[in-house]
C-alpha cells in the first residue's frame, strides 16, 4: 500500500513539472509571425501587425460582415465602417462631399519686376486665373523755352483676361505681372517653361501718351496736344491717338498674329511678346508713336486657358494677377 501511494505521489510530481515547464515556456516565448506561406505554397501567411510588408489579393473586409459589396469586381477591395483622417482631424462620416479638402483661398501677385512662383495646391483639380495689363504712362504738360505750352497725352488703360487651367498638384505656374518696360507692360502666367511661347494667358498692356509737338513756322498752328495711348487688351489692342498737323503718328493695337504697326514718320512696330518703345505689350505688342502721338495698346491672349474672357481699357495703375484653385 505504501509503494503504491509513492508511485503515485512520483507520477502526479513528474506531471506537475512538465506542466508547469509547459507553462513557462509558453509564457515567456516570444511569438514570430511568419514570413512566408507555409512550404508548398499551399496556404498564404496571416495578416499579423508585425513589421514585414504584406499584400492582400482578395477583398477585406473589417468590422462586420453586413457591409455593402464593392462597386467593381476588381480585387483588392477594402470594406470597412469608416476611416478616420488625422490631417483633416474628421472621420471620412463627418466630411460632406464637398468639403472632404480645405482648398486655401486665392492667391493675389502685384509688380514686383521679376518672374513669381505659384504652386498647385493638394486636391485640385483647376484654377481660374484673372490677369490685369498695367496702364500706359500718362505724359503732363510741357512748355517750350519760347514759353508756349503743349498738353501731354493721357496713357491708355490696360486689359484684362480670364479662364480656368487643368493643373495638377505640385505644378509650378511662373506669374509675370507688367508694370512699365518689365514685360512691356503686359501680365501673362506661362506653364511648362519661361519663354514666351510658354504663355497660357496675356492682358495687354495700354501704350504710352505722346508729348505733344510745337511748331514754329506760317503753315501750321504753333502747338498741338500730345495724342492718348491705345488701350490694351482684348483680341486687338487700341490704337494710340495721332497728333500734328496731319492727326497722324500713333502706334497701331497688336493682334493675335502681328504686332501693331510703328507711327507715321518712324515709329517702331510691335512684336511676339514686345511693343514698340512708347507701345504696350501683349501676346502681340502695340506699334511705337512718332511726332508726340500715342502708342498702341497691346492685346491678350486665351488659348491656354478655358472659359476665357478678355476686355480693353479697364485697369488703372500697374498689372496684377490673381489665381484660385479649385
Amino acid at each position: 500500500m505504501l509503494k503504491q501511494f509513492s508511485s503515485v505521489v512520483k507520477i502526479t510530481s513528474l506531471v506537475a513539472v512538465l506542466a508547469l515547464s509547459f507553462g513557462l515556456s509558453y509564457t515567456y516565448a516570444a511569438w514570430t509571425a511568419p514570413t512566408a506561406p507555409p512550404p508548398g505554397a499551399n496556404a498564404y501567411a496571416p495578416i499579423n501587425t508585425g513589421p514585414i510588408a504584406q499584400n492582400k489579393i482578395g477583398n477585406l473586409t473589417l468590422g462586420q460582415t453586413s457591409l455593402p459589396t464593392a462597386p467593381n469586381s476588381k480585387s483588392g477591395n477594402i470594406a470597412v465602417n469608416d476611416v478616420y483622417i488625422r490631417s483633416v482631424g474628421k472621420w471620412v462620416s463627418q466630411l460632406s462631399s464637398t468639403a472632404a479638402i480645405s482648398l486655401p483661398g486665392p492667391s493675389i501677385y502685384l509688380y514686383t519686376g521679376k518672374v513669381q512662383h505659384y504652386t498647385v495646391p493638394a486636391g485640385t483639380t483647376k484654377v481660374f486665373i484673372k490677369a490685369s495689363g498695367s496702364e500706359g504712362r500718362s505724359v503732363g504738360n510741357y512748355t517750350y523755352l519760347d514759353g508756349h505750352t503743349v498738353t501731354g497725352g493721357a496713357g491708355g488703360k490696360g486689359g484684362f483676361a480670364s479662364g480656368y487651367r487643368a493643373v495638377t498638384p505640385g505644378e509650378i505656374l511662373n506669374v509675370y505681372v507688367g508694370a512699365g518696360t518689365y514685360n512691356s507692360g503686359a501680365s501673362d502666367v506661362r506653364i511648362g517653361g519661361t519663354g514666351l511661347s510658354n504663355r497660357v494667358i496675356v492682358a495687354g498692356a495700354g501704350g504710352d501718351g505722346g508729348y505733344g509737338w510745337h511748331v514754329n513756322n506760317d503753315y501750321y498752328p504753333d502747338f498741338y496736344p500730345g495724342g492718348g495711348g491705345g488701350a490694351g487688351g482684348g483680341y486687338n489692342g487700341g490704337a494710340g491717338g495721332g497728333n500734328g498737323p496731319y492727326n497722324s503718328g500713333g502706334g497701331g493695337g497688336g493682334g493675335q498674329t502681328a504686332g501693331g504697326a510703328g507711327g507715321y514718320a518712324g515709329g517702331p512696330a510691335g512684336g511676339f511678346g514686345y511693343g514698340g518703345s512708347g507701345a504696350g505689350g501683349g501676346w502681340y505688342g502695340g506699334g511705337g508713336p512718332a511726332g508726340g502721338a500715342g502708342g498702341g495698346g497691346g492685346s491678350s491672349y486665351l488659348g491656354g486657358v478655358t472659359g476665357g474672357v478678355t476686355g480693353s481699357g479697364q485697369n488703372i495703375g500697374q498689372g496684377q494677377i490673381t489665381i484660385t484653385p479649385y
